[in-house]
This record gives C-alpha cells, sequence and structure tokens, in this order.
C-alpha cells in the first residue's frame, strides 16, 4: 500500500514538472552578459561610477584660502606654517660630576681555603660573587685568572695572587 502512494506521489510530481519547465525554457532566454558589462551595472547600482571619485568633503576655508594665496606669492602662507617652539633645553641644570668610585679590590676580599697540589680554592664574598656573575667558590691553577685576579704560584701553606699588577700573598684562612 505505501508503494501504491509513493508512485502515485512520483508521477504527479513528474507531470507537473514537465507541464512547467517547457513553458519557461521558450519564454525566459537570458543572454549571457560579459564581464566588464556586468562591473559597469554592478557600480551604476552601487551608488558610485568611479571609486577615485571625490566624495564631496571640502577643506576648511582658511586653508584653502591660504593654500590659494601660496600658488600665487610662492611664499608659504602664514596660516598654514607656524614657527617653530624656541628651543629650550629639557633639563636646565648641569648634573654635578660624580666622584670616581673606588676600585673594588678582589684580591683583599678573598679568602684561601684550601691548597691542593698545585689548585688553590678560595671563597669569594657573595657581594663580589653576585657583582660579577662569579661562583663563591673557586679553584685556580697557578696562571689562571677570573676577571683581574690571577694566581702567579702556591706553596704549602700559601698562595701568591696578582691583580692589575700588584701581587699579594694570602695565607690559608684558619
Amino acid at each position: 500500500m505505501k508503494t501504491n502512494q509513493t508512485f502515485t506521489f512520483l508521477a504527479s510530481t513528474i507531470l507537473l514538472l514537465a507541464s512547467v519547465v517547457p513553458a519557461m525554457a521558450s519564454d525566459s532566454v537570458v543572454p549571457a552578459t560579459s564581464q566588464p558589462q556586468a562591473q559597469s551595472a554592478a557600480r551604476l547600482h552601487a551608488g558610485r561610477h568611479d571609486p577615485m571619485q571625490n566624495i564631496g568633503v571640502e577643506p576648511f576655508p582658511h586653508v584653502k584660502a591660504a593654500v590659494a594665496n601660496h600658488h600665487n606669492s610662492h611664499r608659504a602662507p602664514v596660516s598654514v606654517l607656524k614657527p617653530p617652539p624656541p628651543a629650550v633645553p629639557f633639563f636646565s641644570y648641569e648634573s654635578p660630576a660624580v666622584a670616581d668610585e673606588p676600585k673594588l679590590s678582589v684580591i683583599d676580599e678573598v679568602q684561601l681555603v684550601s691548597l691542593m697540589d698545585e689548585h688553590a680554592i678560595i671563597r669569594v664574598p657573595a657581594t663580589i660573587a653576585r657583582k660579577f656573575g662569579w661562583p663563591t667558590t673557586i679553584s685556580l691553577n697557578p696562571g689562571e685568572h677570573i676577571g683581574s685576579l690571577k694566581l702567579i704560584a702556591t706553596s704549602a701553606t700559601q698562595a701568591t695572587f696578582e691583580e692589575d699588577g700588584l701581587r699579594q700573598t694570602k695565607p690559608l684562612a684558619p
């Protein structure tokens, strides 16, 4: 029973379409439109013909007159160009000269912690280690240096360091 109803529905739909399609095909033939014609028609319906067309905004009257006077007199109009502001320094005082900071002597601050063969193990105070980016405990061989501090020689109970050409002997820390 269902198949009969489906068949009847399909047959009526086909007959309806067959009666409509020939009438549409014979009466309404639309000619092809070229792309330039379509673009000009679209611009016309959009309300403007040329995208570069002036939109109707006029400059202020005094600027327009000044520009017109400028073209006539070959001088810059007074209303358009204004004089630059006077040059005033940002700071009107001179900063006082900074006294030279005394150079921090690293050699006076380090401690000789241990001697192993020719190795000298030194402890650097935390303030100096932070300032120069060094570790707080450093091991040096003779001839090696860290920053301006250089180990010259070691003995059983002391080590000789050099900093900026000045030598100093450090005993083992108690």
